[in-house]
């Protein structure tokens, strides 16, 4: 039990895709109300706030009682503000998607102050990201291999997401996790086996965003570690990136994602003389609505192949949010319409934060994170680090696939995942131990 109470969180971390899977599962063939993912993160998440609440030797103590206040005071704020249009059902739907983004900021807080205690190991914290890294590629490849994947898209793209319920999530963490295999300076044979592991699962997703910022991961690193030689770093981490960039190269070149590119370009010349007479392009299934947006669309053709016709959504949304009145303004326009309908989200993180809570939202939920993220970025100047420069790098592709894909801080399985990135890359900044991690 003493043993359970130290490890808790690194045991709840490497369970985590086995908690994806179940979810998964559950979710594709019977339809909860209520989701295993559902129930655990909220157990997790009242388990932090609370943990918030009753340390009083933290040096963070005074931030988390005045952050759990105001969250307070806006989520009553917003819902006193729909008392008279909203039906029992509608006030279900706001209170879980609130969740999912307060998810974010609350759990990162919490690991935070978790890792001033005596409990929190940054090598077991690593070891055990490792180990969830290979259960999730393997409820990817094992589907892929035994014909029970299911399929990432619905609109005609290529790709599987395994046994898990969205590629795009699977693909973010993934990505994330990937910097993590470039930490330690001496390599062995499993390291090998792992990265492997993570690519083959990668290249499989067929999503566009992350296959593309892997292959840029891995050659950026190689590069590093190339310069680093001149310091008479370990070899194996250069032969280590190298093997990464070619499994890469292999990665994208081989993946769905080529294909499901190609379904949308319509002609771009210097990319059809590369892969059409190769890889035979997917026909997007697209809504009705969107055929008829792309008719009079007219803007540039790789921006709107990486936003995959959101554009159009951002665009509709916003002149929503402008037209709303002043109250809507501030609080936000929410995710159910006054018709009791479900308004179509951008599948942009920070818009659809900002629209669906407002000015007053978007500052309580988004802006804690980029503070202890801009505190440790300034830390981190005083003494670079390989291993601080690694996380920088894993934090920004996650930021700026929020801003450009989706799913990242509103989404509470992959969210958990940046906290914990925030959270190391933080107390490795403040503390200037980044090469000191074994």
């Amino acid at each position: 039990m003493k043993w359970l109470t130290k490890n808790i969180l690194y045991v709840f971390i490497v369970l985590l895709p086995i908690i994806d899977v179940s979810t998964s599962l559950i979710e594709r063939f019977i339809e909860p109300a209520i989701s295993p993912g559902m129930v655990v993160r909220g157990l997790l998440l009242i388990a932090g706030t609370l943990y918030l609440l009753i340390k009083k030797d933290s040096a963070w103590r005074r931030v988390n009682l005045i952050y759990i206040c105001l969250m307070a005071l806006y989520f009553i704020g917003f819902f006193l503000s729909r008392v008279n249009s909203f039906y029992i059902q509608d006030y279900y739907i706001e209170i879980k998607a609130f969740i999912k983004f307060a998810y974010y900021p609350l759990i990162l807080l919490f690991l935070l102050n978790y890792s001033n205690s005596q409990n929190f190991d940054k090598t077991k914290l690593l070891k055990s990201l490792k180990l969830s890294i290979i259960i999730y590629s393997l409820g990817i490849i094992i589907p892929y291999f035994t014909g029970t994947a299911f399929n990432s898209y619905r609109d005609g793209n290529l790709g599987i997401s395994g046994w898990f319920y969205s590629a795009n999530e699977m693909g973010i963490i993934l990505a994330l996790c990937l910097v993590l295999l470039f930490f330690e300076d001496t390599k062995k044979w499993y390291d090998y086996v792992v990265v492997l592991l993570l690519l083959f699962a990668l290249s499989l997703l067929g999503t566009k965003v992350v296959v593309f910022s892997t292959l840029l991961t891995t050659i950026l690193f190689f590069i590093i570690n190339l310069f680093r030689m001149k310091f008479n770093f370990k070899k194996s981490s250069l032969l280590f990136s190298l093997v990464a960039v070619v499994f890469s190269l292999f990665m994208v070149f081989t993946s769905p994602t080529i294909a499901n590119v190609l379904g949308r370009l319509e002609g771009l010349p210097f990319l059809d003389r590369f892969f059409v007479k190769t890889i035979a392009p997917v026909e997007v299934q697209m809504s009705e609505y969107e055929k008829e947006r792309w008719k009079n669309h007219q803007g540039n053709k790789i921006i709107d192949i990486l936003l995959s016709s959101r554009q159009f959504y951002l665009e509709d949304t916003f002149k929503e949010y402008k037209n709303a009145n002043l109250h809507s303004q501030i609080f936000g326009l929410g995710y159910v319409h006054q018709d009791h309908t479900l308004r179509k989200l951008v599948e942009l993180d920070y818009f659809d934060l900002f629209f669906d809570y407002g000015v007053t939202g978007f500052i309580i939920l988004a802006c804690l994170p980029f503070i202890i993220f801009f505190k440790a970025f300034l830390k981190s100047l005083k003494k670079i680090t390989y291993q601080t420069v690694l996380l920088f790098w894993g934090l920004f592709l996650a930021f700026g696939v929020a801003c450009s894909a989706g799913h990242v801080i509103g989404a509470p399985a992959v969210s958990g995942y940046l906290s914990i990135f925030i959270t190391l890359y933080y107390v490795l900044s403040v503390t200037n131990k980044g090469e000191q991690v074994k």
